[in-house]
């Protein structure tokens, strides 16, 4: 037999990857009760030139999982994924049997074999924490507004948190609106109007005070646990009413006035906001008889 006859039997496995959902460049040593776990070996080869197909075994060889190993057990893949779903069913189980316990390491192998049955083995290794994670809330709107009173405005958020905490009888969390303004003591219920999933928070004309600003918050919280929450904060300042006002009047002559001209004398008044400023108001008056400025204050 030639010397180097025996390389077409053997198999080098790549070292075991573990990724979390939503960082495929990292390969962190940790994730969290509600997160995809990715194991990858497509780095493995044969040193079959011709013959490069390989097939994948993979196990979990750490604390056993009934859940994980029903999951890998037909996996032939070089990559796979085990989806949250699974590892929070797994978390669940560990947390009935290792009551107290903050995280478990978890171990999986992977035995890579050709198609002349030569294999290598390689495993890897991921710390699995067993306690739920912040929820997270993103905008879906604007965070800041400008609006004058006849103007509506909507405010949006999209959750985002483990849905595997809902029950038949709880959702498992919780999203609540708050509303504050110095100045008006009304609550958001008395502000808002939600939308069925009340993700969305809207604003009808008419509803706010003019020159006032108002601060909305969105807090999402674990029914199970409130400290676990995640907030968004809305701003909307309310423009006021553009006035204006022009008052003329003669003053009654006197007695030797009689027969002549009387003067007229006009008032003329203007109280706006700026646009990009609502509660920045302008106000100004002039005075002025037979079209001649009196002297005089100018601004109120």
């Amino acid at each position: 037999m030639p010397e180097d006859a025996g390389k077409g039997m053997q198999v080098t496995a790549h070292q075991a990857e573990l990724m979390v959902r939503g960082l495929p460049e990292k390969v962190p040593q940790e994730t969290g009760i509600c997160s995809d776990i990715v194991l990858s070996a497509s780095g493995s080869v044969s040193y079959v030139p011709e013959d490069p197909a390989l097939t994948y075994t993979w196990k979990n060889t750490g604390p056993a999982s009934l859940n994980l190993q029903n999951f890998l057990l037909n996996l032939r893949d070089g990559e796979v994924m085990i989806p949250r779903d699974v590892v929070y069913s797994a978390a669940t189980e560990f947390i009935s049997r290792y009551p107290g316990a903050k995280s478990i390491e978890l171990e999986f192998s992977v035995t890579v074999t050709d198609t002349t049955g030569a294999t290598d083995t390689a495993s890897g290794k991921v710390d699995l924490a067993l306690q739920l994670e912040p929820p997270f809330l993103a905008l879906n709107s604007a965070d800041s507004f400008s609006i004058q009173k006849h103007e509506s405005v909507n405010l949006s958020v999209i959750p985002d948190y483990c849905p595997f905490v809902a029950t038949l009888f709880d959702p498992g969390v919780s999203l609540q609106w708050t509303a504050s303004c110095p100045n008006d003591p009304r609550t958001a219920d008395q502000l808002l109007r939600l939308s069925a999933d009340e993700t969305t928070a809207s604003v009808r004309p008419y509803t706010l005070t003019p020159g006032y600003r108002y601060t909305i918050s969105a807090t999402l919280r674990y029914t199970s646990d409130a400290t676990l929450s995640a907030s968004k904060e809305f701003t909307i300042a309310v423009g006021t009413d553009s006035v204006q006002i022009r008052i003329q009047y003669a003053p009654h002559p006197s007695r030797s006035e009689r027969g002549s001209k009387a003067g007229r004398v006009t008032l003329d008044a203007n109280r706006a906001s700026h646009r990009e400023e609502p509660t920045a108001v302008t106000e100004e008056a002039t005075l002025s008889a037979d079209g001649t400025t009196l002297p005089g204050r100018d601004t109120l």
